[in-house]
Protein backbone atom coordinates (compact mmCIF):
# COMPACT_ATOMS: atom_id res chain seq x y z
CA UNK A 1 0.00 0.00 0.00
CA UNK A 2 2.81 2.45 0.86
CA UNK A 3 5.20 1.28 -1.83
CA UNK A 4 7.74 -0.06 0.67
CA UNK A 5 9.41 -3.45 0.79
CA UNK A 6 10.76 -5.29 3.81
CA UNK A 7 14.29 -4.59 2.54
CA UNK A 8 13.64 -0.82 2.50
CA UNK A 9 12.73 -0.57 6.18
CA UNK A 10 14.61 -1.04 9.44
CA UNK A 11 11.62 0.02 11.58
CA UNK A 12 8.22 1.45 10.73
CA UNK A 13 4.86 2.44 12.12
CA UNK A 14 2.02 3.44 9.89
CA UNK A 15 -1.71 3.89 9.60
CA UNK A 16 -3.59 4.37 6.34
CA UNK A 17 -7.16 4.45 5.15
CA UNK A 18 -7.91 1.40 3.05
CA UNK A 19 -11.03 3.09 1.67
CA UNK A 20 -10.78 5.80 -0.97
CA UNK A 21 -13.32 8.03 0.76
CA UNK A 22 -10.71 9.93 2.73
CA UNK A 23 -7.12 11.03 2.30
CA UNK A 24 -5.46 9.65 5.38
CA UNK A 25 -2.03 8.24 6.00
CA UNK A 26 0.61 8.42 8.69
CA UNK A 27 4.02 6.79 8.40
CA UNK A 28 7.13 6.94 10.54
CA UNK A 29 9.91 5.00 8.85
CA UNK A 30 13.52 4.35 9.76
CA UNK A 31 14.97 3.36 6.36
CA UNK A 32 17.44 0.50 6.04
CA UNK A 33 20.99 1.53 5.11
CA UNK A 34 21.00 3.22 1.72
CA UNK A 35 17.21 3.03 1.33
CA UNK A 36 16.13 6.58 2.24
CA UNK A 37 15.43 7.41 -1.42
CA UNK A 38 13.35 4.23 -1.89
CA UNK A 39 11.32 5.01 1.25
CA UNK A 40 10.75 8.63 0.28
CA UNK A 41 9.82 7.63 -3.26
CA UNK A 42 7.38 4.98 -2.06
CA UNK A 43 5.65 7.38 0.32
CA UNK A 44 5.52 10.13 -2.31
CA UNK A 45 3.90 7.65 -4.70
CA UNK A 46 1.26 6.95 -2.04
CA UNK A 47 0.60 10.71 -1.66
CA UNK A 48 0.41 11.18 -5.43
CA UNK A 49 -2.04 8.29 -5.68
CA UNK A 50 -4.29 9.89 -3.08
CA UNK A 51 -4.15 13.21 -4.94
CA UNK A 52 -5.16 11.49 -8.18
CA UNK A 53 -7.93 9.49 -6.49
CA UNK A 54 -9.51 12.56 -4.89
CA UNK A 55 -8.87 15.27 -7.50
CA UNK A 56 -12.26 14.90 -9.21
CA UNK A 57 -14.03 13.08 -6.41
CA UNK A 58 -13.95 14.79 -3.00
CA UNK A 59 -12.61 18.35 -2.98
CA UNK A 60 -11.99 18.44 0.78
CA UNK A 61 -10.03 15.18 0.68
CA UNK A 62 -8.05 16.41 -2.34
CA UNK A 63 -6.99 19.46 -0.30
CA UNK A 64 -5.81 17.17 2.51
CA UNK A 65 -3.76 15.13 0.02
CA UNK A 66 -2.28 18.32 -1.44
CA UNK A 67 -1.23 19.45 2.04
CA UNK A 68 0.46 16.16 2.98
CA UNK A 69 3.87 16.48 4.61
CA UNK A 70 6.76 14.18 3.79
CA UNK A 71 10.05 15.04 5.46
CA UNK A 72 13.27 13.40 6.57
CA UNK A 73 14.34 14.29 10.10
CA UNK A 74 17.94 14.90 11.15
CA UNK A 75 18.24 11.33 12.47
CA UNK A 76 17.17 9.90 9.09
CA UNK A 77 13.60 9.03 10.09
CA UNK A 78 11.13 9.68 7.27
CA UNK A 79 7.77 11.05 8.40
CA UNK A 80 4.64 11.27 6.23
CA UNK A 81 1.49 12.93 7.53
CA UNK A 82 -1.66 13.19 5.43
CA UNK A 83 -4.72 14.04 7.49
CA UNK A 84 -6.75 16.96 8.75
CA UNK A 85 -4.56 19.25 10.85
CA UNK A 86 -1.42 17.76 9.31
CA UNK A 87 0.90 20.45 10.67
CA UNK A 88 -0.24 19.90 14.27
CA UNK A 89 -0.01 16.12 13.89
CA UNK A 90 3.41 16.35 12.21
CA UNK A 91 4.77 18.61 14.98
CA UNK A 92 3.46 16.26 17.68
CA UNK A 93 5.10 13.24 16.01
CA UNK A 94 8.42 15.04 15.62
CA UNK A 95 8.31 16.23 19.25
CA UNK A 96 7.68 12.67 20.45
CA UNK A 97 10.54 11.30 18.32
CA UNK A 98 12.94 13.96 19.55
CA UNK A 99 11.93 13.36 23.18
CA UNK A 100 12.60 9.61 22.93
Amino acid sequence: VLGLTEEDVEEAAFSVSMMNVQSYGLAIVKPADGKEAAVTEGLQTFIDGQKAAQENYLADQYEIALSARLETLDDGTVVMVMCEGQDTVFDAIVSAIEAA
